[in-house]
């Protein structure tokens, strides 16, 4: 699906091809007359004519036009082609990412996090923010916060506010 941006690049790019090929039109019309058909001497001598007055220049801007908008063409759907790639690499990587969280445990963990934060007082685990220990672990690599405390104690809610406030 193309986006309105895109679809508005489209259009004008159509159009520019568009405005190539009627200005080929009526130039071929205007030597129509160069046809081979069997004519009589004054007419071949009319076509030999218009052959020698068929423009170079003319010839040389159509040609040059067209090749643009070729280009213009094969860079928009150069784009798109990699705009396409990118976004089917990235829906494959999350399918493999929730395979191996689906493995891991079929517990939905958002749903939990949006409950405990939804139960939370307001104020609720300020106190750790503030503590050395927490702003040791947060501001250096490879630390591990350990929380130890009795069945009840608040240690789910601690991590939920953590997790939250990361």
């Amino acid at each position: 699906m193309l986006t309105n941006e895109e679809k508005t690049k489209l259009r004008d790019i159509a159009e520019c091809c568009r405005n190539v090929l009627d200005d080929l039109d009526r130039i071929l019309d205007n030597y129509r007359e160069l046809s081979s058909a069997p004519e009589s001497v004054g007419k071949r001598v009319k076509r030999a004519w218009k052959r020698l007055k068929w423009e170079p220049e003319d010839i040389s801007k159509l040609r040059s036009r067209i090749s643009s908008n070729i280009n213009l063409l094969n860079a928009f759907n150069g784009r798109l082609t990699r705009d396409s790639v990118v976004k089917l690499v990235r829906h494959q990587d999350d399918q493999e990412r929730q395979a191996i969280i689906d493995w891991l445990s079929p517990v939905d963990y958002t749903s939990q996090q949006s409950d405990f934060i939804g139960r939370r007082q307001a104020g609720t685990g300020q106190w750790l923010f503030g503590s050395e220990e927490f702003q040791a672990w947060l501001n250096k690599n490879k630390l591990t916060l350990f929380c130890p405390g009795i069945p009840g104690a608040g240690k789910t809610m601690i991590t939920s506010i953590v997790v939250n406030h990361l």
